[in-house]
């Protein structure tokens, strides 16, 4: 098999396995709803689960992206699909908040042993010119596995409640983890081939620690706090809208199904915005992220000030180009951390970023929870902070003037 069929061999089976990976996670904000009724949660306790998770998938990130550098891309991953189907499967025993929150949160760990890893296995395949695209396909699969665990847990809690929907959708998961472990290979050396140089410089650490190296670099850390900021509205509209839709009237029933604009928007923003970063801004990624937020930002008032029952088909389509431009405003902000780490610490350089990411992600759970608790559930004021919250990431990048130039500086491979 030759190199252009390795690279895309690896492409695939990573986007494979990424499409079905959020059944293990994601699937608590659709599930919520049945979750709150059957346990008797209040909106706090719902929302320290959601933060809860999500804090421990950041921290995870944190760990396992380094450790996929060091120790090998598969393994992790492997790790990650066999793990995060057995906890899915002991949280789904829960009776009370505490039997809830305890294997949800160990799982949002363990679930960290996937993006970083993953990525930067990818990384290691594709020239560095078509990061964009290759980080573009992977928000593209993690918005289809939204939209997966829309489809098959939604049917399977409509059918059969929350517990068998943390239970069954995760053979999928595992087995596709097993797919990916057998096909790929961690970089092209491990398959007999050359390996890029398409960077000016060796030896980027030069004995330095990854992270000292990482978190004392200005520019990352500012896109560390874009992602954080753009994570807040991604998963903001991931864990709340199908509660958003149910407080304004619409039947328990019908919510997944209506809702699964929402991943459809996130995946076409995903790839859309990978693309045109690539081809027509030439990897000028700030530009991308700018207007991605903005647009996110008018969007989503738009949204909150359309009613539902009156205007539903008109709600739907707001609610997928909110997820088009939210999601679509992160996926370059990925490739600017990528680059800062090079090939040699892609990994650590990805999971740093998805530490910030994710706290962001669990901040938005008590933001928006404590929000809602405060305004007797008032669902505009809430909306209103998250478009600002988004929308300031556009200011931030143009303040700042952050540019990483990379078109002019990369080499032709020999490969």
């Amino acid at each position: 098999m030759d190199f252009s069929r390795w690279k895309w061999r690896i492409l695939i089976a990573w986007n494979i396995f990424y499409m079905f990976y959020y059944l293990g996670r994601v699937h608590y904000g659709l599930t919520l709803p049945w979750i709150k009724e059957d346990l008797k949660l209040t909106i706090v306790e719902a929302s320290f689960i959601a933060s809860g998770g999500f804090w421990a998938y950041a921290l995870g990130n944190f760990i396992f992206g380094r450790l996929g550098d060091k120790l090998g891309y598969r393994k992790l991953l492997l790790s990650a699909s066999i793990l995060t189907a057995l906890m899915n499967w002991i949280a789904s025993f829960a009776y009370s908040f505490k039997s809830l929150l305890i294997p949800f949160i160990i799982n949002g760990f363990i679930q960290a042993m996937g993006y970083a890893p993953g990525e930067a296995m990818v990384a290691q395949w594709w020239r560095r010119k078509e990061w964009g695209t290759t980080v573009g396909f992977t928000g593209l699969s993690a918005s289809l596995s939204v939209l997966f665990v829309w489809i098959i847990t939604g049917w399977f809690v409509v059918n059969y409640g929350w517990r068998a929907a943390w239970r069954y959708p995760l053979l999928i998961t595992l087995a596709t983890g097993v797919m990916l472990y057998f096909i790929s290979k961690d970089k092209p050396s491990d398959a007999g081939f050359q390996g890029y140089n398409d960077f000016n410089e060796n030896n980027l650490v030069k004995g330095k620690s990854p992270y000292i190296y990482l978190l004392l670099n200005w520019k990352f850390i500012l896109i560390c706090f874009i992602g954080m900021l753009l994570f807040i509205g991604r998963y903001g509209l991931i864990t709340w809208i199908p509660l958003y839709y149910a407080e304004n009237g619409m039947d328990l029933s019908l919510i997944p199904l209506t809702t699964i604009a929402l991943p459809i928007g996130q995946a076409l923003g995903a790839v859309s915005a990978g693309f045109i970063s690539d081809k027509i801004f030439k990897s000028n990624y700030h530009k991308t992220i700018c207007i991605y937020s903005i647009a996110s930002c008018l969007t989503l008032i738009s949204l909150v000030l359309t009613p539902i029952k009156s205007s539903l088909t008109f709600s739907i389509l707001l609610l997928a180009l909110g997820g088009f431009f939210t999601f679509g405003a992160a996926v370059p902000a990925f490739v600017l951390a990528l680059n800062i780490g090079r090939r040699e610490m892609a990994g650590t350089a990805l999971g740093v970023f998805d530490f910030f990411c994710y706290v962001g992600s669990g901040l938005q759970g008590l933001i928006i929870g404590f929000i809602l608790y405060a305004t007797n559930y008032n669902w505009i004021e809430t909306f209103i902070i998250l478009a600002i919250l988004i929308a300031s990431s556009a200011i931030l990048i143009f303040a700042e003037k952050l540019k990483i130039p990379l078109h002019n500086k990369i080499k032709s491979n020999s490969i």
